[in-house]
């Protein structure tokens, strides 16, 4: 597939997830208010900060692919990491912010629901959350977007959620008129703690991958030793066999810097033999899956240890 069209299709599912997110921010607002449901207003409220990072993340989509300038002389591509850590962490702010007003409800009664109005939403929510998600993540998996794919995964779980609701307002519906009656105030707060409950994984996750980004810490273990030892059988073959390696994982971006330390058996004669070891350093490493879309690579040749960075 063409670079242009995958950033075509990349931001078609990133607007199409825009739409959803407005869409349901609107209801969910307006259905949260009407039926008095705290679980239906707090998914109203997550889908309004959704609509608002989903058009960020939409104008970042478009930054990350241009190409370095003046300016940012490095490129864009630092800003996906970084997006996606202030995302989680503002969903993680949500969810705490709703957990502990839904304790407080809890611990003061409950709330009392309009169930037929709550139960409408849940059906269009649950319906529209796994439409919305299945859709996003087709596009997702066709471009393979780390974006669409966060956005993907955000839809569905929110389906999952709101199948959730759809259920523990569906039973207190069963039990209106018997003697269970009395605790269906508890049912709301109750269902947004758990709904947070099971929720926050989900941005701790983000979290986690992408603040190693942010911090330019080194790739895993494994695929650093594959690539010392592709390299390592590159160096071999015009015989050299010292060398440092320096890493990181930066978006859809890969950053690798050889420090080649040269002796005097080194079969070196004119820089365009150096350009050779680089072109074969570059082919070979063609074969190692750096789970990236485009690979910065410099290599450095040195006589002197001195700079050769360990």
């Amino acid at each position: 597939m063409q670079v242009n069209e995958r950033e075509k299709l990349e931001q078609r599912a990133l607007k199409f997830s825009i739409l959803g997110a407005a869409f349901f921010a609107v209801i969910g607002i307006f259905y949260g208010l009407y039926t008095h449901s705290q679980s239906i207003l707090f998914d109203g409220v997550y889908s309004c900060i959704s609509l608002v990072m989903s058009g960020v993340t939409l104008w970042v989509s478009k930054l990350v692919v241009r190409p370095d300038d003046k300016r940012f002389q490095y490129g864009y591509t630092h800003l996906e990491p970084l997006l996606n850590v202030i995302k989680a962490m503002i969903i993680s702010a949500t969810c705490l912010y709703a957990f502990t007003e839904a304790v407080a409800s809890f611990l003061d009664g409950g709330r009392d629901v309009e169930l037929s109005s709550a139960i409408t939403y849940a059906c269009i929510s649950t319906v529209g959350s796994f439409t919305f998600g299945g859709i996003i993540y087709f596009y997702a998996k066709k471009v393979d977007s780390k974006l669409a794919k966060i956005d993907a995964v955000d839809w569905l779980f929110d389906g999952l959620l709101s199948a959730g609701i759809l259920a523990g307002f569906s039973l207190a519906y069963a039990v209106r008129e018997s003697e269970w009656s009395q605790y269906i105030p508890y049912l709301d707060p109750l269902l947004v703690m758990i709904l947070v409950a099971l929720f926050m994984p989900i941005p701790i996750k983000i979290f986690h991958s992408n603040i190693r980004e942010v911090l330019y810490l080194a790739p895993s273990q494994s695929l650093q030793q594959r690539l010392h030892d592709n390299i390592k059988a590159s160096l071999a073959a015009v015989g050299l066999d010292s060398f440092h390696l320096r890493m990181a994982k930066v978006g859809r971006e890969f950053n690798l810097n050889v420090y080649v330390v040269m002796d005097a058996s080194a079969q070196v004669s004119q820089v365009g033999d150096l350009d050779h070891i680089r072109q074969s350093i570059s082919d070979n490493l063609q074969q190692v899956d750096t789970d990236s879309s485009s690979l910065w690579l410099e290599v450095m040749f040195t006589a002197d240890e001195r700079w050769v960075f360990d």
